[in-house]
């Protein structure tokens, strides 16, 4: 089942019937745009890369500087991100995108969010927090591996991801933060001793859904900004992978690894981690990826990660 939800600022005077009519008028100029979107065909796009940023031999220094880094004391985890610009012959279609990562990417939170220039699009496998009265979720994400289209093998794939000691390092690292940062939080709180998978279709992870009752008064702005960003996106201990990450970054990541979702009149939400996503701008769009970096990591082997991670926005505006 599909829904539509509007919201609305009820502080500038508006009657009920007023509103309900623009609710109306958008929802019709929505499905219109979809209709003739679905009319126009496929066409055959060949989608140009035109940049890395940082480029590709950058990115693989930082990753051994990040190991050096960590193997000094600094920090136990830090995620490093690029920035991937393509180009395509015509203007991408974002309602379109949008509607092939609902079909194919469906086990995540599929968003779009539009600007008068740009609109931000993708399908995020992680959630941040829920908050259902005083029932909370997390998800600790951490280790990728590749799909494969034959059974057997993809559930290969899946049993050397589990039995990873890089990944399940990684993973006990979320799993560790989530866990601490959120008891003070809760009255109760349950984590599962061993990780499951999570699979989506181009990437499998590791996944620990940790769920807990939080105490009267928290809500779920309060649990995102405890929580964010958690060792998944920034790296821990918090201060210090962030402080390092802002000298090598240079803040270019964008709404890349922040949060978006809903609040309901109540106090309930949920929020996602915005990830394997991409900024489109007429025919142009960057993609953003990333990838965590232990002390264990290889660089070769997380470039190689990063590249699985792209093709869930590359697909989508290669098929839509």
């Amino acid at each position: 089942t599909n829904s539509l939800t509007f919201t609305c600022d009820m502080s500038k005077g508006k009657k009920t019937e007023e509103i309900l009519y623009d609710w109306l008028s958008e929802a019709l100029t929505l499905f219109q745009r979809a209709t003739d979107h679905a009319n126009t065909g496929r066409y055959e796009k060949t989608l140009n890369r035109v940049n890395d940023n940082p480029s590709v031999e950058s990115w693989l220094q930082k990753v051994n500087a990040a190991r050096a880094a960590i193997r000094k004391g600094e920090f136990d985890k830090v995620v490093l991100t690029r920035r991937v610009r393509i180009k395509s012959p015509k203007p991408l279609q974002p309602v379109r995108t949008l509607t092939w990562l609902a079909i194919q990417q469906s086990s995540g939170t599929q968003f779009a969010y539009s600007t008068p220039y740009t609109t931000l699009i993708g399908a995020s496998p992680e959630r941040l927090v829920t908050l259902q009265g005083e029932k909370v979720v997390c998800d600790a994400v951490a280790g990728t591996a590749l799909r494969e289209t034959n059974t057997k093998h993809d559930q290969n794939l899946g049993r050397l991801l589990l039995s990873d000691h890089k990944a399940r390092h990684e993973q006990d690292l979320v799993v560790d933060f989530i866990r601490t940062t959120l008891e003070p939080m809760c009255v109760s709180l349950n984590a599962p001793v061993e990780p499951q998978l999570l699979k989506s279709a181009t990437v499998q992870h590791l996944w620990s859904p940790i769920h807990g009752r939080v105490k009267k008064g928290i809500s779920l702005l309060n649990l995102a900004a405890t929580l964010h960003p958690t060792p998944a996106v920034g790296g821990t201990p918090v201060n210090q992978a962030m402080a390092w990450l802002e000298d090598q970054e240079k803040g270019h990541r964008g709404w890349y690894t922040g949060a978006l979702g809903w609040i309901a009149p109540d106090g309930s939400g949920e929020l996602a981690v915005i990830l394997r996503c991409a900024l489109l701008n007429n025919s142009t769009a960057d993609l953003f990826v990333g990838a965590g970096i232990v002390k264990e990591s290889d660089s070769e082997a997380e470039l190689a990660e990063t590249e699985w991670k792209l093709r869930t926005m590359y697909d989508a505006l290669t098929e839509a």
